[in-house]
């Protein structure tokens, strides 16, 4: 059942990105249009572009508006809300399959490593604690005077 969950992922993800992809490209098409006209029309009045500087400028003013719009329109973020959504639950499908086929090799699982990094970073967050604790504790049970001679730390101090 979950290869098959899987496969039904695989497919919805590829009919998502198809969509998607597809959209993304007519968008391009429609800058590459915009811009060939752009330049059609400084052609007309005389204007050359000189440098590859300049024609990438008029293709970054001409695309940017007609991406924008595409790009913010309801239609194109539903469709990439759509897409993205498909490639998070081809993953999770993905994941199952591999932790049972994991599982038969007898090697860690990624839910196994990941309670195991979580217990790892709740220990060392309990040893900074106590070792926190144990040097105020000490502190607090260390003489605070040590004789004639004092310590090393009051004798540097003093020269």
């Amino acid at each position: 059942a979950k290869y098959l969950r899987l496969a039904d992922a695989a497919v919805n993800l590829r009919q998502h990105s198809i969509k998607f992809h597809t959209s993304f490209a007519q968008a391009l098409a429609k800058a590459v249009e915009a811009t060939i006209e752009r330049l059609g029309e400084l052609a007309a009045k005389g204007e050359k572009i000189t440098s590859v500087r300049e024609l990438m400028q008029l293709w970054f003013r001409t695309a940017d508006s007609s991406l924008l719009l595409t790009f913010n329109s309801k239609e194109f973020i539903d469709m990439q809300n759509d897409f993205t959504r498909a490639g998070l639950g081809f993953r999770i499908r993905q994941r199952e399959v591999l932790e049972d086929v994991l599982r038969s090799l007898d090697l860690p699982t990624r839910t196994e490593l990941d309670d195991a990094y979580k217990v790892i970073h709740e220990l060392k967050k309990e040893v900074r604690t106590l070792r926190k604790h144990a040097g105020s504790v000490l502190e607090d049970v260390a003489p605070k005077h040590t004789g004639a001679k004092g310590s090393a730390k009051a004798r540097a101090k003093a020269s």
